[in-house]
């Protein structure tokens, strides 16, 4: 596992280094890949890669989503405090550089291809300053990525997230104890790589409940999966033959659009004197 990461460099601050040091440590105590880690923590590889390279101290919000996800039992007391040492260190170097008046074209160039945060990293770095003011970090951040999710694959992604390492018969059981049926076969499906699609409420709900989802989340998931699957409806090909309005003027457009004003109008003259005429027939 720690084959996957490149030396940390050598001129990286003391504090910066342990932190680095110690999220590698609970990768490999995890016995996770890189890409293993993100999916778990809902981060790109690249940024999980950074997270423990000590070239750059993360944010807190992907520190402590790293942390969570190889599941470390230091708690996160020790982790804050790791972090906010090295984020300190980070910022003294930072802060001590001597910066020039006039940048170089050089350095110019350079700024013009910094790559852009994504959207995770800014809504995490949204939630993490929401946390600083006591507001619930989890809640917020789950809050931001269901309402930013727009696609049914993007929300079996987040219910891969949500069930983390738990089994499907751990699941069963505990929306069971609390008043809620699942199969086991719909735990395993709907969690699936595969699967791309919205489930029922009843069985996302059930799915929740034994994913041990808090009540302030909860409604936040019923909604989103909601809104997708009115999105999904709105958007599908309406399964109902086409009226007779719509038939006739789908086969009658193109050939009286290529009619002449009066060509048209002696088509419909004619279409009235037959009508009366078949009518004085008939009488």
């Amino acid at each position: 596992m720690m084959a996957q990461y490149l030396p940390i460099p050598g001129d990286a601050p003391e504090a910066v280094r342990a932190l680095a040091t110690q999220l590698r440590d609970a990768k490999e105590a995890a016995g996770l890949s890189v890409a293993q880690l993100a999916r778990k923590a809902h981060f790109s590889t690249a940024t999980i890669s950074l997270a423990a390279s000590g070239k750059k101290v993360p944010t807190w919000a992907v520190t402590w989503a790293y942390v969570e996800a190889c599941e470390d039992d230091k708690g996160q007391g020790h982790w804050e405090a790791l972090w906010a040492a090295a984020d300190a260190a980070e910022k003294g170097q930072t802060d001590g550089e001597t910066v020039a008046a006039d940048p170089s074209p050089t350095s110019e160039s350079k700024r013009s291809r910094t790559p852009r945060k994504s959207v995770n990293e800014l809504v995490d770095e949204a939630v993490n300053r929401l946390r600083l003011d006591g507001a619930s970090p989890e809640l917020d951040r789950t809050r931001s990525r269901l309402e930013l999710c727009i696609s049914a694959e993007q929300f079996c992604d987040l219910l891969r997230g949500a069930r983390g390492s738990r089994s499907s018969g751990e699941i069963k059981e505990r929306a069971r104890s609390q008043g809620f049926t699942i199969r086991k076969f719909d735990v395993v499906t709907m969690t699936s790589e595969n699967y791309n699609t919205v489930p029922d409420i009843d069985t996302l709900h059930a799915f929740l409940m034994g994913c041990e989802v808090e009540p302030g989340i909860l409604q936040l998931w019923v909604n989103t999966a909601t809104r997708l699957r009115l999105m999904q409806a709105w958007h599908a090909e309406p399964h109902d033959e086409m009226g007779l309005g719509r038939r006739v003027k789908r086969r009658l457009g193109p050939s009286l659009g290529g009619l002449r004003f009066d060509a048209f109008l002696t088509l419909v003259c004619t279409l009235i004197l037959t009508s009366a005429q078949v009518y004085y027939l008939i009488r």
